[in-house]
């Protein structure tokens, strides 16, 4: 209960975790989840997009962390069977969460801004602050982070031109999103 408490909490915006199909193996760097249906702000949250999820579910998604090799072999996030069907987000209907992420991201750039400008003055006298062991781990996760997405199905639905509504679907069989490793290219260009 307390791990997909944490899920919840992670994941908790993009999708609805279901009580039941958890399978969980966090010490051998295995999670499994079946059937999350998709909020209607994912998009939104995730990419930026101006879409409203009308439906959509993902079948399975599954997460592999190799932790005792961390450094050198990939984390893999496994979808399987998305379906979503999409819809344009219309500018009356912002959904409330999107105002106050706007507002936040504002907040944010804000006060970075203002803490390089104060850093900058300091930059000399001032140590470089440590990160922290969840930011560190974080950050080689998404260092070595491989997407594999398979059997997708995308429709757009656009009734906002009167009498002609229209639709458009796109499938996709397979898509592999991998780090692209540019030095270790240039080397074997040079060596071939």
């Amino acid at each position: 209960m307390v791990v997909q408490g944490l899920l919840n909490d992670i994941l908790g915006e993009l999708v609805r975790l279901p009580r039941q199909g958890l399978k969980l193996d966090l010490l051998n760097g295995h999670v499994l989840l079946r059937n999350l249906e998709v909020q209607p702000a994912a998009l939104q949250l995730l990419l930026g997009l101006p879409l409203v999820v009308l439906a959509g579910v993902v079948g399975r998604a599954e997460l592999h962390i190799p932790w005792a090799k961390l450094g050198s072999e990939p984390a893999r996030v496994q979808l399987d069977r998305v379906l979503l069907i999409v819809a344009p987000q219309c500018e009356e209907a912002l959904l409330p969460c999107e105002h106050e992420r706007s507002f936040r991201a504002k907040q944010r750039r804000l006060d970075a801004h203002e803490a390089r400008r104060a850093l900058s003055c300091d930059a000399a006298a001032a140590p470089k602050p440590q990160r922290g062991f969840f930011s560190k781990l974080a950050a080689k996760l998404q260092e070595n982070l491989q997407l594999d997405l398979t059997n997708v199905v995308i429709r757009y639905a656009d009734s906002s031109f009167g009498r002609s509504p229209f639709s458009v679907s796109l499938a996709l069989d397979s898509l592999k999103l991998r780090k692209l490793e540019v030095a270790g290219a240039a080397e074997e260009g040079a060596a071939g």
